[in-house]
């Protein structure tokens, strides 16, 4: 504390901030130019990423409607990576107990990294499920709007 207390009585401190203080004042501009044509060019590319998903998205779900067993299809396509999830997650936490109970010097630092692969899978199964529920969803809509007309 007597540290922090010497540095804020010491005049090279706040000449030292001051002109932090300006430079940053000079540079915020560009910096702040430079911020802003990044994130435009990543918000573009993301509503492009977007819009393509959705068209496939579109196309599948009226491909799926054109065929007599395309709601089956979808249906099993979200439970095959429901069932997938839970497959993974069991190996994962059973290899992580599996580290955890080996008697090994350092074989506890193992638990880690299956742990972080395993959250990866997890995730990447995630969003497939998401997406055949999605498209069982828009399929089940479509469906029902084709059998109402």
């Amino acid at each position: 504390m007597d540290e922090a207390l010497n540095a804020f009585s010491s005049p090279s401190w706040w000449v030292l901030t001051v002109a932090i203080g300006l430079l940053l004042n000079i540079l915020a501009p560009f910096i702040n130019k430079s911020i802003e044509l990044f994130w435009a060019s990543h918000s573009k590319k993301k509503t492009d990423d977007l819009s393509r998903e959705e068209a496939a998205v579109q196309r599948k779900v009226k491909d799926l409607a054109s065929r007599n067993t395309g709601f089956l299809e979808a249906k099993m396509e979200a439970m095959y990576w429901a069932i997938r999830i839970v497959l993974v997650l069991s190996i994962y936490l059973l290899l992580i107990q599996v580290a955890f109970a080996l008697p090994l010097p350092y074989v506890n630092a193992a638990a880690a990294p299956i742990a972080i692969v395993g959250f990866l899978n997890v995730t990447k199964h995630w969003k497939r499920w998401r997406l055949g529920c999605r498209i069982h969803n828009l399929l089940a809509v479509q469906l029902k709007q084709d059998g109402d007309e």
